[in-house]
């Protein structure tokens, strides 16, 4: 639990909901856990636990505001007492047996901006149930439920919030006037299609689900959060994301990060054209951890398109990894000049084009050296060469002659439990190989932390 309380004090409201899960609506006083989005107040606190007793039921509905917000058994973040709503509100609500719909209905602020616009985003459970475009004025939205009864988390996500008034100081998203569990007769909307599977949750950042020849995606502007979940048994886990360039990068290749929460890059890939990336990150078994992704440049518009369509997703999820050069809990990341790995008879390798780039996190203990198993490819013309170790700068670190297959120790400058990205350089180098498209410089077998299996080479 103490690691819990560490990332939750990270996250963002929508990734607390997601984070403490049932906890949120069985623990009494869990709310001291949250953290009130985005701004404090002169209205009131948007946070509140519940202060029901053990077995009293949550209500179904919120219709009289602020009334309906003193219940003692209502547990709720994000709401202002007289119903203006941050960026990521969350509630619990009793979904009654009979219920097939929730109904939420509110305004959005024309304030200073009539043409303001933001994307609501509704889940169940962490269960996408839909959502809608929103402009200035008045919304109602009729959102199909999972099956069940009891307890539910109602998140509702906003693209974006607007100054409420110049003398208010509140930065908020919409005016909430009823949300409920209903009976709608004749209604049978299904739950939306998503491009996640199990283990992985979406939050700011994504538009809704679209659809097009039969292809579910999301598409994305920047800074777009997720979590990752993975099973409490310690077994290694890798995230799968299918995704390809968009308008907002003129459609070109990108280098996509994936950043912690106190924006450090973990991981670097370049997304050439639609293809799936297969991306190594710290994960803890059974503990949810949230991550961004970035890109830089985008942001480019294209014409009747209020959104900022930078890249899309076609799918995420976690699974066990391919065989690879390092094992996915040795402090090592693969960024970009890295091609995927391969294995043949038995033997799993990288090749690499030119300034590899290689995130190391140090172990908590001491640091350790890099321990590299490679050989010279076509791209040298098979013959031996320099290896270059060099900071993201490009200042040179270290550096070993390569003359055959070989297992080489580079003494790192990273504190413990620091981490920090270097790249793997090679002067000359560049040609090229009939029938192969990329440039095969050299190829890695192995990548460690650590001594090396040969003591005496170094």
């Amino acid at each position: 639990m103490t690691y819990l309380i560490r990332s939750i004090s990270k996250m963002p409201a929508w990734l607390i909901g997601v984070a403490l899960g049932a906890l949120l609506f069985v623990a009494i006083g869990a709310a001291t856990l949250f953290r009130s989005a985005n701004n404090t107040n002169s209205a009131a606190s948007i946070n509140k636990p519940s202060e029901s007793k053990a077995g009293a039921a949550a209500p179904f509905k919120i219709e009289n505001i602020p009334d309906d917000l003193r219940n003692p058994d209502l547990q709720y973040a994000g709401i202002f007492e007289d119903g203006w709503l941050s960026d990521a509100p969350f509630l619990g609500l009793t979904q009654p047996a009979e219920a097939n719909a929730l109904v939420i209905r509110g305004m959005v602020s024309s304030s200073e901006n009539l043409a303001f616009f933001t994307q609501l985003q509704a889940t169940i459970d962490n269960h996408l149930i839909g959502g809608k475009n929103l402009g200035v004025g008045n919304f109602e939205l009729v959102l199909p439920i999972p099956k069940g009864t009891g307890l539910r988390r109602i998140q509702l996500a906003f693209s974006d919030t607007q100054p409420l008034a110049a003398d208010d100081g509140r930065s908020v998203a919409a005016l909430l006037q009823y949300i409920g569990f209903e009976t709608k007769p004749g209604f049978a909307e299904k739950l939306p299609s998503d491009v996640t599977e199990s283990g992985v949750s979406l939050g700011r950042g994504w538009y809704l689900p679209e659809e097009s020849n039969g292809a579910i995606y999301r598409w994305v502007n920047n800074q777009a959060e997720f979590t990752i979940s993975p099973p409490e048994e310690d077994e290694p886990q890798a995230l799968y994301l299918e995704l390809e360039p968009g308008p907002g990068l003129d459609l070109k290749p990108f280098e996509l990060k994936f950043l912690d929460f106190s924006n450090h890059t973990l991981a670097k890939h370049t997304v050439n054209g639609r293809q799936t990336l297969k991306v190594v990150l710290p994960v803890e078994p059974g503990v949810t951890t949230a991550y961004k992704l970035n890109v830089e440049g985008g942001g480019k518009t294209i014409a009747n398109e209020r959104r900022i369509l930078n890249f899309r997703v076609f799918r995420a999820k976690l699974g066990a990894p391919a065989p690879d050069i390092a094992t996915l809990k040795g402090g090592l990341t693969f960024g970009s000049g890295w091609y995927e790995p391969e294995t043949i008879r038995g033997k799993t390798f990288r090749w690499v084009n030119n300034d590899a780039e290689l995130s190391v996190t140090m172990p908590a203990t001491q640091p350790d050296p890099l321990v590299l198993e490679l050989e010279t490819g076509p791209g040298l013309s098979n013959k031996p060469f320099e290896l270059q170790l060099l900071s993201s700068e490009g200042k040179l670190i270290a550096k070993a002659p390569i003359s055959s297959r070989e297992q080489i120790k580079l003494k790192l400058p990273t504190a413990a439990a620091n981490t920090e990205t270097f790249k793997l350089h090679v002067e000359g180098g560049g040609q090229t190989t009939t029938g192969e498209s990329r440039i095969l410089n050299f190829r890695v077998f192995s990548a460690s932390l650590g001594m090396p299996r040969r003591p005496d080479v170094v």
